[in-house]
């Protein structure tokens, strides 16, 4: 389970999909926001302590998957029991069980980590490859 609650994750911070909101509810009368939007808070907030910059200052990595953990705990619950897996994820799940376990880990965190440091990377390098080619008009320089 921490696999693929750390590839949603990770898809979260890699990709530019937003993290499947759980159900609304109605406003709560202290805040004024709803079950989701608190949901969708915690879980930026614990991925943001996973951010390179971040993470690298923690000294105990299992602190900073304590907040996925929280999420999983207070807000993912009813998503997990009805996510429907296919026969070939399930293999792939039974063969590793560590893959089901019900909590992130470290192990984790350094995953998490890895994804959203090589996601910054990826978006400058392609950032500098387009004003590069501006700056050549277009052109193709290996042509």
């Amino acid at each position: 389970m921490a696999v693929l609650l750390s590839i949603a994750a990770v898809l979260s911070g890699c990709g530019k999909s937003q993290p499947t909101p759980v159900a609304e509810t109605a406003r709560d009368r202290k805040g004024g926001e709803t079950e989701a939007e608190k949901c969708r808070k915690k879980l930026a907030g614990a991925i943001r302590r996973l951010a390179p910059e971040t993470y690298s200052l923690q000294p105990d990595p299992e602190r900073s998957v304590n907040g996925l953990n929280g999420w999983i705990a207070s807000c993912a619950g009813p998503d997990l029991e009805a996510l429907q897996l296919s026969d070939e994820a399930q293999q792939m799940l039974e063969q590793n069980p560590r893959a089901t376990a019900p909590r992130f880990t470290g192990a984790d965190g350094v995953y998490i980590r890895d994804c959203l440091l090589l996601r910054e990377l990826t978006t400058n390098l392609e950032e500098r490859e387009a004003q590069k080619m501006n700056q050549l008009g277009g052109r193709n320089p290996t042509r």
